[in-house]
């Protein structure tokens, strides 16, 4: 029974200790002193952008992996890897026109 209350109490104090490193970061970043305990609110504004740069940064990682699997695809397949860089050297030779 007091293995339990053992458990408990390690992990007030465990919340505690965490808590306190947050208000150390909040009063610096806030430059707030000892004697006032800080509370950042979250608000919809600040999840929205949270929100919109997770769903960017899933994407750009999703685009990627599907270019890596198409990169992959014609270079293990002979009959894809020929038209592929026919592509890739007449796009070259259309940006060299467009430049000059």
């Amino acid at each position: 029974m007091s293995d339990k209350f053992g458990k408990g109490l390690v992990n007030d104090i465990k919340r505690e200790k965490i808590e306190a490193a947050e208000q150390k970061k909040l009063r610096e970043k806030y430059d707030i002193p000892n004697q006032y305990v800080v509370v950042e609110k979250s608000n919809t504004g600040k999840f929205l952008i949270n929100l919109i740069i997770r769903l960017v940064k899933g994407a750009a990682t999703i685009c990627i992996l599907i270019l890596a699997v198409i990169g992959l695809y014609t270079l293990i397949y002979e009959e894809i890897r020929q038209p592929f860089f026919k592509v890739i050297t007449d796009t070259f030779v259309q940006l060299k026109i467009l430049t000059n």
